[in-house]
């Protein structure tokens, strides 16, 4: 069982596989897991256009977009950070142009 308020981490999960899939214009979206003794590790994988960004925090900083075109406010990756890390979780991302995005998660699982 994971450490975490469930519905918060369901939202946090709803909005990075919302993200990785919007804004790479693809069809689907790879999800993985692997579990280790005292944490779960998800990765959030898809193939598509990926982006720019000279720093990879910038996603998660609040009013955040990758394109001028988009129609939400900036705030799901920002709150999706904040509530892993509420569970004393951890997440990255990293992303090349034309290469896709990848996204890791880890969280700490119950004794």
């Amino acid at each position: 069982r994971i450490v975490g308020d469930e519905k918060f981490l369901k939202y946090a999960f709803g909005e990075i596989a919302y993200n990785v899939k919007h804004h790479a214009y693809v069809d689907s979206i790879s999800i993985e897991a692997q579990i280790y003794s005292n944490r779960i590790d998800l990765t959030v994988h898809n193939s598509g256009y990926g982006f720019n960004c000279e720093n990879m925090n910038s996603p998660f900083q609040p009013f955040w977009q990758c394109d001028e075109s988009n129609d939400g406010f900036g705030l799901g990756l920002y709150l999706a950070k904040t509530f892993i890390e509420r569970s004393r979780g951890t997440i990255s991302i990293s992303s090349e142009q034309q290469g896709g995005t990848l996204v890791k998660v880890s969280l700490p699982l119950a004794p």
